[in-house]
């Protein structure tokens, strides 16, 4: 048995180099992470050849999510890496759905320092569905084994420069910056950017239209960390005012398959990467909410209403469920967006943080709670028109640095109010473009020490903002000091 392991190994190796392009070199042996596969996952995570040498492309990522929870723990090998085994993983047991795949898949959350609802067996059941063989084909498997590999080396130097290559020889002009959109654009153009891609039948080459729909971003839906433009892409889509793709409920599932599968290794436990340690009961339920309101409004209700109406009626929605399932008395109807929109940004579940958020927004001064309210206010009539990224990273390191609750509290909604102010005024003005996100990510990546900073440079899609913090007061102000 030993002998064809490692037979099997070396064949994989040798397909490796011969799959991988000319010119590639990989500091990430091959033998280093069949090592690591096999200490960790065992037989239970089985690679293909072009699957194992399309991973090897992640040793020249330079993506680092500032998402640095759980924080704790050595990485032996680069995280992006282990947070791709991590979602493979967990799509073969979600698919598997036995109770040993249950015990797997939970084995991160049942640790003593875990401290959110463990996912249960039933909703890990309705989960499971979702990927049963009797409702996704082998060849939709592998499609999404496919996707699943290729949305993490899309992010690597590597996979732009080639794509760079494909897009001159076209003259098609400069590769998308965005993960995303180079996903979308490699989608309509060219998948043999990527060899994994180029191996699926057409017939399944015509599914990644639907999983890399940009500007559908499923976790910023989950998060609210947008406005009600969101959805845009896919009423779009289903609406048929994209000539490529016009949604069908087919595809929207499969569409949303791909994201489930992101969102259950969002987070990684370095020690314990055998299972999802951030698909807990909570998060599971929301996102199965998520996806039945889009559903329910995207398929019966709403279809052929104007878009903005069926995107308002969505976020509203879904903001509403997520205030009232915090379960706190007497929460005034004027704040129910806001404690809804708080409660999904700062990914807040127990009856305890619902608490803390409670007395939180209470102590917060009218002039703030009234800005609060037009904040979301303006979400449901389109403002901010592109989706602010990394805000929830700010608020989870600034908590996760060691201050109270309270304290990571005040501070993140004086970076959240100033800078939703200080944005929408450049939209307003034309100084910002429509099109044009804005980017907390240098900011959640400094978070842990901003209480000890004077001041910290972040960078914005067209400007540089100054955020000044004043020890002794804790207060932030908010100053451009530079446009592009």
């Amino acid at each position: 048995m030993q002998t064809e392991r490692r037979w099997s190994v070396i064949f994989t190796c040798l397909i490796g180099f011969l799959f991988m392009p000319i010119g590639h070199t990989s500091p990430l042996q091959e033998q280093t992470l069949q090592d690591y596969i096999e200490q960790h996952f065992g037989i239970t995570l089985e690679l293909s050849s072009q699957e194992f040498s399309q991973i090897l492309w992640l040793e020249k990522t330079e993506h680092r999510s500032p998402d640095n929870v759980p924080s704790a723990g050595y990485y032996p090998l680069e995280k992006e890496v282990i947070r791709l085994l991590n979602r493979l993983h967990n799509l073969a047991l979600l698919r598997e759905g036995s109770e040993a795949s249950y015990q797997y898949f939970t084995k991160p959350q049942r640790e003593d320092n875990y401290d959110r609802p463990v996912l249960d067996r039933q909703t890990f059941d309705v989960l499971s569905r979702w990927f049963n063989p009797r409702a996704l084909s082998e060849d939709r498997y592998a499609t999404l084994r496919a996707v699943t590999i290729i949305s993490a080396v899309a992010r690597t130097r590597f996979a732009h420069d080639r794509a760079q290559q494909v897009w001159d020889s076209k003259g098609l002009g400069s590769v998308p910056q965005d993960g995303m959109e180079l996903l979308w654009a490699t989608a309509n153009h060219d998948t043999t950017i990527y060899p994994l891609l180029d191996t699926l039948p057409a017939e399944q080459r015509a599914l990644l239209l639907a999983a890399f729909l940009p500007d559908s971003h499923f976790r910023h839906m989950l998060y609210a960390e947008g406005s009600r433009t969101m959805f845009y892409r896919l009423i779009d889509g289903l609406q048929q005012k994209q000539a490529n793709p016009a949604l069908s409920r087919d595809t929207f599932n499969f569409w949303f398959m791909v994201w489930l599968i992101d969102i259950s290794g969002f987070w990684v436990n370095p020690t314990i990467p055998e299972g999802s340690y951030y698909l807990n009961k909570a998060e599971a339920q929301n996102t199965i909410m998520q996806w039945h309101l889009l559903t329910n409004s995207l398929f019966n209700q709403l279809k052929w209403q104007p878009r903005a109406v069926i995107a308002r009626e969505l976020l509203k929605n879904y903001l509403t469920y997520r205030a009232r399932a915090l379960n706190l008395p007497n929460i005034p109807v004027n704040d129910l967006m806001v404690y809804g929109g708080l409660a999904s940004l700062l990914r807040i579940h127990t009856p305890d943080q619902a608490d803390q958020l409670h007395d939180a927004y209470n102590r917060l001064s009218t002039n703030q709670q009234k800005t609060l309210r037009e904040i979301y206010t303006d979400k449901l009539v389109g403002y901010p028109p592109k989706t602010p990224t990394y805000l929830p990273a700010v608020f989870v390191n600034l908590f996760e640095a060691g201050g109270s609750f309270q304290h990571s509290f005040e501070l993140f909604i004086d970076i959240y109010i100033q800078s939703m102010d200080l944005i929408k005024a450049k939209y307003k003005s034309g100084e910002l473009q429509s099109d044009k996100p804005v980017s907390f990510k240098a900011l959640a990546n400094t978070a842990e020490v901003i209480a000890e900073m004077h001041s910290v440079s972040v960078k914005l899609e067209g400007y540089d903002i100054l955020l000044q913090t004043e020890k002794n007061e804790d207060s932030i102000t908010i100053e451009q000091i530079s446009t592009l």
